[in-house]
């Protein structure tokens, strides 16, 4: 009896086990394929993935390379389309929504690092952003290759970077 019941824990453990990497695939699978466009836009690649994701979906983690040498303003915007592109095809995918800890999935809750890349010397001029990432501020680094090692370039609230982002998108009309 002690043998059958093993067997049915087990079994329980095993199930719910490939429910959850299910899942994170299903939802890793999403975030990349909603970059399909940008793909084309910017020469680019994804270079990792991961996140909260067991029964439920809490977080995203993304990172891409994007191969451009680009200064605050342009890191910027592509920074947040990116983001957009994530957010918007997890909210829609009505698969993976009953399992959103929040729905609609914001921002907040996609972890996306960006790495902007030279192709020939992998780290572009200590002027121009080599990596950025966010958690309730946005951080610009450069890499400086005499010193071996990053330079803040700058850093801002998120909730400033999309006013600013508004504000261009207003100037445009």
């Amino acid at each position: 009896m002690k043998k059958l019941f093993l067997v049915i824990i087990w079994g329980l453990i095993m199930s719910s086990y490939i429910d959850s990497e299910r899942l994170f695939n299903s939802t890793l699978t999403e975030a990349v394929e909603a970059l399909d466009p940008l793909f084309s836009k910017y020469k680019m690649n994804v270079s990792g993935g991961g996140g909260y994701i067991g029964y439920d979906i809490g977080h995203i983690a993304l990172s891409v390379n994007v191969y451009k040498q680009v200064t605050v303003d342009e890191a910027r915007r592509i920074y947040v389309e990116i983001l957009d592109a994530i957010v918007e095809r997890i909210n829609k995918d009505k698969k993976l929504r009953p399992y959103l800890r929040e729905y609609p999935m914001t921002y907040r809750l996609v972890d996306l690092s960006l790495s902007f890349v030279d192709e020939k010397t992998h780290y572009p001029p200590k002027e121009y952003v080599y990596y950025m990432y966010k958690y309730d501020v946005l951080f610009f680094r450069g890499y400086d290759v005499v010193k071996n090692n990053f330079v803040d370039l700058h850093r801002e609230d998120f909730s400033e970077t999309l006013k600013i982002l508004e504000k261009e998108k207003e100037g445009q009309k």
